[in-house]
């Protein structure tokens, strides 16, 4: 009896010590006013602060819709988002907003109050995980239905990033990708 008994108390202690300091980490993700629970190491704010941080820093906005218990957001999370190229591209060009179309969040705007939900009509958001680009003034880019991999993403974030949606279409761009390589 004593065999079974201490690897099975051993085995509950560590679970709990588990679930214990993951339920902590979470509490202090939480705690943050304008941050969102990290994904990899981009730093996402709450889409009222990401419009104004966009506006202030001259770069674009990218809004990642999302919510709890979608598999494909928690793919798009653990292979795009940690993605090294992707994190320092976002950290370059854009302001990353992270929004939970499930939740009750309400976001300050120049228009008034809006919630997550209302936000993610208004964005027409049919499904997630979806991404969309603002320009500095709030006017959409474009947007990607759906996952994304970090190698296509990488050419999206750059197309927009420095601006040749102006002059070329994406399959101009790529075009030259493919030209110069």
């Amino acid at each position: 009896m004593k065999k079974i008994l201490l690897p099975l108390l051993t085995s509950l202690l560590l679970i709990f010590v588990v679930c214990g300091s993951s339920d902590t980490k979470e509490k202090s993700d939480a705690g943050s006013n304008n941050k969102e629970k990290s994904t990899g190491n981009i730093e996402w704010v709450k889409f009222d602060t990401g419009l104004t941080t966009a506006a202030e820093d001259g770069k674009c906005l990218m809004v990642y819709f999302w919510r709890h218990g979608c598999s494909w957001c928690k793919k798009m999370e653990k292979s795009t988002f940690s993605n090294e190229t992707v994190i320092d591209l976002v950290g370059a060009y854009f302001a990353p907003a992270k929004v939970n179309t499930g939740s009750n969040d309400i976001y300050h705007t120049l228009k008034g109050n809006i919630s997550a939900k209302q936000l993610a009509k208004s964005f027409k958001i049919r499904g997630v995980p979806a991404t969309y680009f603002l320009n500095q003034d709030g006017a959409i880019i474009t947007s990607l239905p759906g996952f994304v991999p970090a190698d296509k993403f990488e050419i999206i974030l750059k197309y927009i990033g420095e601006e040749h949606y102006k002059d070329k279409t994406m399959d101009e761009y790529i075009k030259t990708l493919k030209q110069s390589s």
